[in-house]
C-alpha cells in the first residue's frame, strides 16, 4: 500500500510560471497519484504571488453556463483581485492535460494565506 504524502509549497514572490514547474515536478509519478487519494498539495503565502500586469491585461478566463449567449469573459486580474484562490486553482488545473489529474488536483489542492501551519506540519518546504 502507498503512503500519504503531503507536498507543503511556498510561493512567495514566485511567479505562476514557478508555480506551474513545481507542480509538474510533482506530477512526474502520475500511478502514485492515480492509486493513492491521500496525497495533498499544499500552497502557502498565495496572497505575495509575482503577476505580471502587463500581460494579464491582456488575457481572459472563458465560461460558457450551456445557453445561448451565456459566454463570459473576465479580464484574468479581476478574476485574481475577486478570488484569488479560484484563480490559482483554475490556472493549475487548466496546465494539466491528464483527467484523472485534473480531479485529484481539485480535490487536493489546499491555499493559504499565511505560514501559520509550517509549526504544525514539520515537512520539508519546497523552495524551487
Amino acid at each position: 500500500m502507498f503512503k500519504s504524502k503531503w507536498y507543503v509549497i511556498n510561493i512567495k514572490n514566485k511567479d505562476l510560471k514557478n508555480l506551474i514547474s513545481i507542480i509538474n515536478k510533482i506530477n512526474i509519478n502520475k500511478k502514485f497519484f492515480n492509486n493513492n487519494k491521500n496525497n495533498k498539495i499544499i500552497i502557502f503565502n498565495e496572497n505575495f504571488l509575482k503577476i505580471n500586469k502587463k500581460n494579464f491585461k491582456i488575457k481572459f478566463f472563458y465560461r460558457y453556463s450551456g445557453y445561448i449567449g451565456g459566454l463570459k469573459k473576465i479580464n484574468f486580474l479581476k478574476f485574481y483581485q475577486k478570488n484569488p484562490k479560484e484563480f490559482l486553482k483554475n490556472y493549475i488545473i487548466r496546465s494539466i492535460k491528464n483527467k484523472k489529474l485534473k480531479k485529484f488536483f481539485k480535490n487536493n489542492i489546499k491555499f493559504f494565506k499565511n505560514n501559520y501551519l509550517i509549526k504544525i506540519i514539520k515537512n520539508k518546504i519546497l523552495n524551487f
